[in-house]
C-alpha cells in the first residue's frame, strides 16, 4: 500500500525467473525523503550462480576420534595454593581474573572452596585460592 500523495510508482524492469514476488514496503517515516534511485545493472551481469562447493577451498577432513588413552589422561594442573581461612566481613585482594589486584569484602561462604566477594557494587563467587587476606592494620 502506497501512502496518499506519494506520486506515481517508478518503472521497474522484469523480475528474474524464480525470484518470487517483490516484497511489500511499508510507508516511509515522515521527513525521510524519497527513496534513493538504483542505477542500472552492469553490462553482462546475469543471474547469480547457484552456491555449491567452493573450488578455491579444500574440503574439510573428517575428524578422527581421540584415542581413549589421550581422552582419559588427566590434565596437568598448576600447583594449588593453600587457601587461608576466611569469614564473612573479611577484606581480601583478588589475585587472578579480570579484577586481579582489586580489594573486596567476603559476603558469604559459598560452595566448597568458593566464597562470595563484593567488589564495589559487584558480588561474585571466587575460588578461595584466588584470594589473599588483607590486614586492616596496613
Amino acid at each position: 500500500p502506497r501512502p496518499e500523495g506519494a506520486g506515481p510508482r517508478p518503472e521497474r524492469g522484469p523480475r528474474p525467473e524464480g525470484a518470487g514476488p517483490r516484497p511489500e514496503r511499508g510507508p516511509r517515516p515522515e521527513g525521510a525523503g524519497p527513496r534513493p534511485e538504483r542505477g542500472p545493472r552492469p553490462e553482462g551481469a546475469g543471474p547469480r550462480p547457484e552456491r555449491g562447493p567452493r573450488p578455491d577451498r579444500p574440503a574439510r577432513p573428517e575428524r578422527s576420534p581421540r584415542p581413549e588413552s589421550e581422552a582419559a589422561a588427566p590434565q596437568a594442573e598448576a600447583p594449588a595454593r593453600k587457601a587461608a581461612p576466611m569469614a564473612v566481613g573479611d577484606r581480601v585482594r583478588l589475585l587472578r581474573g579480570l579484577l586481579a589486584g582489586k580489594e573486596g569484602v567476603v559476603t558469604a561462604l559459598a560452595a566448597k572452596g568458593y566464597v562470595t566477594v563484593q567488589v564495589g557494587s559487584l558480588a561474585m563467587p571466587v575460588a578461595a585460592n584466588d584470594l589473599e587476606p588483607r590486614n586492616d592494620a596496613t
